[in-house]
């Protein structure tokens, strides 16, 4: 996975991250949460290990 992709999945994750802590209702919070998680397993889990294509813009 070239660097500007891995890096715009660790800039999603911390932004779901945040917005986990923000939320005021709790479902929406482990929904932000879930969202990180995927998005820390993309960047730290390389696309050809998962079998999934590259969708990151740039």
């Amino acid at each position: 996975m070239k660097d500007d992709a891995r890096s715009y999945f660790r800039d999603r994750a911390e932004t779901e991250l945040q917005a986990g802590r923000s939320a005021a209702h709790p479902e929406a919070a482990k929904a932000h949460f879930l969202l990180a998680g995927f998005y820390f397993d993309r960047t730290f889990n390389s696309v050809a290990e998962s079998g999934e294509t590259d969708h990151a813009p740039g």
